[in-house]
């Protein structure tokens, strides 16, 4: 019985340890930059139906921006890079993509800043 229960306790503590392990290493894993087309293809689906020319909500038009160029305007993108990565966009509520393609979307954003 008490073997029965030791070998219990080990197995259950292993699996712990390997589920947190993995989790942890998901958690550090850099998130690979989207590319230039990805990025457009992410803020027409999911930014640009409020940030447009008619609604220019938070005083920002995604369709007189051009991610490509971000370097040009590095303080309006740094913005949208935070506001993505703090998960403040998109809002609750409204349609968003995995949390890998956010990620992905604001490396891409970086990337092209500092071109």
């Amino acid at each position: 019985m008490r073997a029965t229960l030791a070998a219990s306790l080990l197995l259950l503590v292993a699996g712990l340890t390997a589920a947190v392990h993995t989790q942890s290493n998901a958690a550090r894993a850099v998130p690979r930059p989207a590319t230039p087309q990805d990025a457009k293809s992410t803020i027409d689906r999911y930014c640009a139906t409020c940030h447009n020319q008619r609604l220019r909500a938070g005083n920002l038009d995604f369709a007189s921006l051009d991610v490509t160029t971000a370097g040009r305007d590095p303080q309006t993108w740094e913005k949208v890079i935070r506001k993505v990565r703090t998960g403040m966009m998109p809002p609750s509520g409204a349609p968003r993509p995995e949390r890998a393609t956010l990620d992905g979307f604001a490396a891409s954003i970086e990337t092209m800043i500092d071109r």
